[in-house]
């Protein structure tokens, strides 16, 4: 268990021009030149009862040498956020710089914070959550057209949610890595939505190499492709849904993902409903390629395909949980190896 812890190019050109006609009123601060030290004070203003709107620097990288703030979690890159603040990236990138000592790019502690069109890359939490963004319990997070990359921590390499409400619209999660628990690219226990983002190539130490729901989080993916994560020493190579947590897999695929134990796809002992989605070409060196379903988890699948799945048992489902705990509907479970359901012909509803 882990601890509590775009793109078309007349969308960014829209959302440029847009940002570039914020005056430098008290409605925004609009950092021009290019300027790591003016994007930290402006978050120090913001803080501290200033405009709460930041306006990047377009295309700029803001280089991060050194902490601008420690707090409970360890030390971050940008000063902690305290109010609700939005950044308008306009296509910037905001790094933690190779050879660095190991900081996470940002923290949110308290009322909230938007990102849009922006790249977080190359924050390491070290030991604790959250390489590139930890968003702390209670507070808000929206992400739009964003970019997390090159991140590393314990869990949550990306992004970990801890008792959060966090939102990924439109953004790619890619290449980044736990180093010693899992989530390799999003950790939850609150509330996620991922809406019509990718999370593509991550890799977690033990666990869960996309997504890593638990301790009663409601997580929803909708309109995403969840494809190629590793899960290296576990299980869920794509997606962890633990007991007493809930996911919801709507018009998504979970595809390429591999496990080094269960669960290829997804390893579920809470609460699963698959609509309208396909869980494909997954694998587990042990059981369920698709989706392995550990005791106390159930299963619903409509209107699916689980298909060309691998595991050693379970190809396509492997069913822990018994006769009942999978049901389905105007599914098909095809064309998985070794077979399509075990332990039994009927352990797939």
């Amino acid at each position: 268990m882990i601890s509590r812890t775009a793109r078309a190019c007349a969308c960014f050109v829209g959302v440029l021009g847009a940002a570039l006609t914020v005056p430098a009123t008290a409605q925004a601060q609009v950092i021009t030149p290019c300027s790591t030290s003016a994007l930290i004070a402006a978050i120090n203003t913001a803080n501290t009862g200033g405009p709460t709107t930041i306006v990047l620097t377009p295309l700029c990288v803001y280089s991060l040498t050194t902490p601008a703030e420690t707090g409970t979690r360890g030390p971050d890159g940008l000063p902690i956020i305290r109010r609700s603040i939005e950044i308008r990236g306009n296509g910037a990138t905001i790094r933690r710089t190779v050879g660095s000592p190991p900081f996470r790019i940002l923290e949110v502690l308290g009322g909230g914070l938007t990102l849009s069109n922006l790249t977080i890359r190359g924050g390491d939490s070290g030991a604790d959550t959250g390489g590139g963004v930890l968003v702390d319990g209670g507070t808000v997070f929206r992400a739009t057209a964003v970019t997390f990359t090159g991140n590393q921590g314990d869990n949550g390499a990306a992004l970990s949610g801890d008792t959060a409400d966090v939102t990924l619209l439109t953004s790619r999660i890619t290449g980044n890595t736990t180093t010693g628990g899992g989530a390799g690219a999003v950790y939850n226990d609150g509330s996620l939505l991922v809406q019509s983002s990718n999370i593509v190539d991550n890799t977690a130490n033990t666990g869960g190499g996309g997504i890593y729901n638990e301790q009663g989080g409601v997580a929803t993916v909708r309109n995403s492709v969840i494809q190629g994560n590793t899960a290296r020493t576990t299980f869920g190579g794509g997606i962890v849904n633990l007991s007493g947590s809930t996911l919801r897999l709507q018009s998504s695929t979970v595809a390429l993902n591999t496990a080094a134990t269960d669960g290829g796809g997804i390893y579920n002992s809470g609460t699963l409903f698959v609509t309208s989605g396909s869980i494909f070409g997954n694998y587990a060196s042990g059981r369920g390629g698709g989706i392995f379903n550990q005791t106390g988890g159930t299963v619903s699948l409509t209107s699916s395909t689980v298909a060309r799945n691998q595991a050693t048992s379970g190809g396509g489902i492997y069913n822990a949980a018994g006769p009942g705990s999978v049901t389905r509907a105007f599914t098909s479970i095809v064309l998985n190896i070794p077979d399509n359901c075990a332990p039994t012909s009927t352990s797939c509803g």
